[in-house]
């Protein structure tokens, strides 16, 4: 079965299982025979709704079905100034360890910053919609953190393309984000570049997808 660690729509497809992404104003779309992620994105923080956007993920995140917090993170596009993106992105971080539940990480040009706070956390951190370049894929690794890789994978790109090959088996997920690509494209493409056979790389996820979600 595929696993898609990240998506914004449920796809209905029988050969995958994957986690919703929800954000704080999307908490009634959830039903009890799926899982979810659950985070206030950094581009999407309003100081007229932070408290309870904060008390909405605090909330649901207790649910057993909700089952990582994310998308949270950094991003250095949005209009947000970065002291409050860190003051959100550390009340949901100590929401996730309290729980003792992963967190799905969105970040834009602060992997600098992303490293550093990675030190005082041993939950597991997954970076989603990674396509840095090899450098940037080894620091992280070195920190224990998990990447994701998603649509980006069929633009023939080289420099993704080496960080998926020096990407370890036991640190590595894929995911459709927000596109209309089906989960089984994205699995045949990192296969190819990988070099293995798509069950393989399937068995090398539900591998990742049982040490990091218990499931």
């Amino acid at each position: 079965m595929y696993f898609n660690i990240h998506t914004h729509k449920k796809t209905f497809n029988c050969s995958s299982d994957e986690i919703i992404n929800l954000f704080p104003s999307e908490v009634e779309r959830i039903s009890h025979r799926l899982k979810y992620s659950i985070g206030l994105h950094p581009s999407f923080i309003q100081k007229k709704t932070l408290n309870s956007d904060l008390e909405a993920v605090g909330k649901f995140a207790k649910k057993e079905n909700i089952i990582a917090i994310g998308e949270i993170g950094f991003d250095k596009t949005a209009n947000i100034p970065f002291d409050l993106q860190l003051e959100v992105f550390q009340q949901q971080l100590n929401i996730a360890e309290e729980l003792n539940k992963p967190v799905i990480i969105h970040c834009v040009k602060y992997f600098s910053e992303i490293i550093e706070l990675k030190k005082s956390s041993t939950i597991p951190w997954i970076i989603h919609g990674f396509r840095g370049k090899h450098e940037l894929t080894s620091q992280l690794i070195k920190k224990d953190m998990y990447l994701s890789f998603g649509s980006a994978v069929l633009n023939n790109s080289p420099s993704l393309y080496s960080s998926i090959l020096n990407t370890p088996s036991d640190r590595f997920f894929l995911e459709t984000d927000d596109s209309e690509i089906d989960i089984k494209q994205i699995y045949e493409k990192v296969a190819k570049i990988r070099g293995i056979s798509i069950d393989m790389l399937a068995k090398d996820i539900n591998k990742n997808k049982k040490s990091v979600f218990n499931y």
